[in-house]
């Protein structure tokens, strides 16, 4: 009888030492507000690659870009339902933790290596993106920075103030400041590209360039 209540006893504190580590989980887990997160989640949806869209439009053509940019919409949406529902569903912070859930230790350890080179090779992609934005910036200026040398030092500050110092944080909150200041960049370019669109277009036409559908190799 008294191995029993022993039992009993250990177990009713295993319980409520796991309810408590638990809840100093969630707690722990819950340091970013509604906004804050709003703002990341557009944040990681719509990305630097929006700079690239109008040189998609370029090569395919006006409605085949439509098209593409609709399918998209789609499976972002789509995808980031999946996301949350995952997330709720297994109680997870985030994908490593739902791949573990899912997957065991290997498949997580596999995740975080492909996700590893995935984001190594998307802050090159951006910080090209961002030398070539940085080269225009400077030439309205009047300054060349096209020659190789001065391109990679400006490469290099640039690097070092925004993408690689911004890899460092771990707040959520510092992160989604950067973040809505990236927003807001993105729809003051949106909103720059319709009113220059609604400047030349009454005076100069469509241009007879426009495609409005190529399809080659």
């Amino acid at each position: 009888a008294n191995l029993d209540q022993q039992l009993i006893a250990s177990n009713k504190d295993k319980t409520e030492t796991k309810d408590e580590n638990d809840k100093m989980d969630r707690v722990q887990r819950k340091n970013s507000s509604f906004f804050e997160a709003l703002m990341n989640s557009l944040n990681s949806v719509l990305g630097a690659g929006i700079l690239s869209v109008p040189n998609s439009f370029i090569s395919v053509g006006l409605v085949p870009s439509l098209i593409l940019i609709f399918i998209m919409a789609i499976l972002s949406y789509v995808a980031s339902i999946i996301n949350v529902k995952l997330n709720l569903k297994y109680d997870s912070s985030g994908f490593d933790e739902i791949v573990e859930k899912l997957m065991g230790k290997v498949g997580s350890i596999s995740y975080s290596v492909i996700t590893i080179i995935f984001l190594w090779a998307g802050l090159v992609a951006f910080t090209i993106i961002a030398g070539d934005t940085l080269i225009s910036w400077f030439a309205f200026g009047g300054i060349d920075i096209s020659p190789f040398k001065y391109r990679s030092v400006a490469i290099l500050i640039y690097s070092i103030i925004i993408p690689i110092a911004l890899s460092i944080p771990k707040s959520f909150k510092i992160i989604g400041i950067f973040s809505t200041f990236s927003i807001g960049f993105i729809f003051f370019y949106a909103i720059a590209s319709i009113v220059k669109v609604c400047q030349i277009v009454p005076q100069y036409g469509i241009s007879p360039t426009v495609k409005i559908a190529h399809f080659d190799i």
